[in-house]
């Protein structure tokens, strides 16, 4: 007797359903904004930033991103991870993917505090892209 069950080759593996944009530094894209709305993450990001602000206060930006990284990876409420799993599920997306999404968040408003810029590029991105974009062509005359 022959089985029909599908085996992994049979079903296309499911296209993940990213909530990032790509780019220097990160940002939520639509869904992820969706998602952020949902789980209240702004409002969350307001009551913890301020318990982060002194370790943060002379960080540069990327540094800034990996502090808030290890928080929502180690310190969440069980409230809020509720609310990470309970979206991860509702929009069939890894749950990474929604705290990756917290954690664009509470940096994005650690540095809105600090009156810095979240979408501007670090020192070396901005020397990068000065440097692709500067064609300086040479005087030949």
């Amino acid at each position: 007797m022959t089985s029909t069950a599908p085996t992994t080759t049979d079903t296309p593996a499911q296209e993940p359903r990213p909530l990032l944009t790509a780019g220097s530094p990160l940002q939520i894209n639509d869904l992820g904004r969706k998602v952020s709305a949902e789980i209240q993450a702004d409002e969350w990001a307001a009551e913890i930033a301020p318990s982060l602000a002194e370790r943060a206060a002379a960080e540069p930006p990327y540094k800034v991103d990996a502090l808030c990284g290890h928080y929502v990876e180690t310190f969440l409420h069980q409230e809020i991870r509720d609310r990470v799993d309970e979206a991860a599920y509702e929009h069939g997306i890894e749950r990474a993917g929604v705290l990756a999404v917290l954690r664009i968040v509470l940096r994005n408003r650690i540095l809105a505090d600090r009156q810095e810029d979240p979408d501007a590029p670090t020192a070396r991105n901005r020397e990068r892209t000065t440097d692709a974009t500067d064609k300086t062509v040479p005087d030949t005359a």
